[in-house]
């Protein structure tokens, strides 16, 4: 199947409200009603440096005029027929969302794709830990649109010779129990790579930190790995469900040092007692 997800259709969309601001113990962010993207994400656990005055880290890291991340893309299964949500005028139940402790709290995000059909992405927020669950919906799409599709964006740093963290940095597919690794040095230069099912994770990670996209149904995901303007696309699709939402899970946080034998891959990834993830390989990759 080609690499729809690299397409001159998702360039940055034009701004038209005020974000949607969300705020848990582990993290705030920022969704823009255009196009429903994740604008800012920042965890109040980790810092930009090492100084206590300096910012909270922001894991949101595009290049300009290119759309955020958290975009979604229907598809046909043979990817030559697609649409996506860049510049669908989202509306929202709320202006402001916030969960602590125990409590969840969700925002839903409704509007028109530019074919008519209708679509709602909803965002589901823990207090106290990292995974966000994603359920997006649609309505009257075309039935060639077989399959819908999360995606992922990271701006890459231009490498600096003898950096010693540039050997962490890179995109991370979990393809039929097996860690397909590039790095970011290499991501520009390749073409689109597609990762047939079953898909257990898609990712961007670096030393410290990694953002991940999970299927609900592993055994039938897909996954694509695009180079883009000097950065990374990641694409992760599943079939579209019509009478249910499609589901996944968006992944923001730290690593953990723990490293487990892979088992079966639909039990490759496991939350931790503090919300982080821990990540099951065969071996340790990072």
């Amino acid at each position: 199947m080609r690499a729809s997800f690299h397409t001159p259709a998702e360039a940055a969309p034009i701004d038209r409200g005020e974000p949607i601001r969300v705020d848990t113990d582990l993290m705030s962010a920022e969704i823009s009603p255009t196009g429903g993207r994740i604008t800012s994400l920042k965890l109040k656990k980790f810092r930009t440096a090492v100084t206590a005055e300096s910012e909270p880290l922001e894991m949101i890291q595009v290049g300009s005029n290119v759309a955020a991340p958290l975009g979604i893309r229907l598809a046909s299964d043979d990817g030559k027929l697609v649409e996506d949500d860049t510049q669908v005028a989202y509306t929202s139940d709320r202006g402001q969302v916030s969960a602590h402790g125990l409590e969840t709290n969700t925002v839903v995000l409704r509007g028109t794709l530019p074919s008519g059909a209708t679509i709602e992405k909803k965002l589901i927020f823990s207090g106290a830990s990292y995974p966000i669950e994603v359920e997006v919906r649609t309505t009257g799409a075309a039935s060639q649109l077989s399959r819908l599709g999360v995606g992922w964006r990271h701006q890459i740093a231009e490498s600096i010779q003898g950096d010693p963290e540039a050997h962490y940095r890179g995109s991370l597919v979990l393809e039929d129990k097996k860690v397909v690794r590039d790095l970011a040095t290499s991501i520009a230069s390749s073409p689109p790579k597609v990762f047939q099912p079953p898909v257990g994770w898609v990712g961007y990670a670096d030393h410290y930190f990694v953002s991940t996209l999970i299927p609900e149904e592993p055994s039938q995901a897909r996954a694509t790995v695009s180079p883009e303007n000097g950065g990374v696309q990641l694409l992760l699709t599943s079939p579209r469900a019509v009478d249910t939402p499609t589901r996944f899970t968006l992944y923001v946080g730290p690593k953990t040092s723990r490293c487990w034998r892979a088992p079966a891959i639909n039990s490759s990834v496991r939350w931790t007692s503090d919300g982080s993830l821990s990540w099951r390989f065969r071996c340790c990759v990072f």
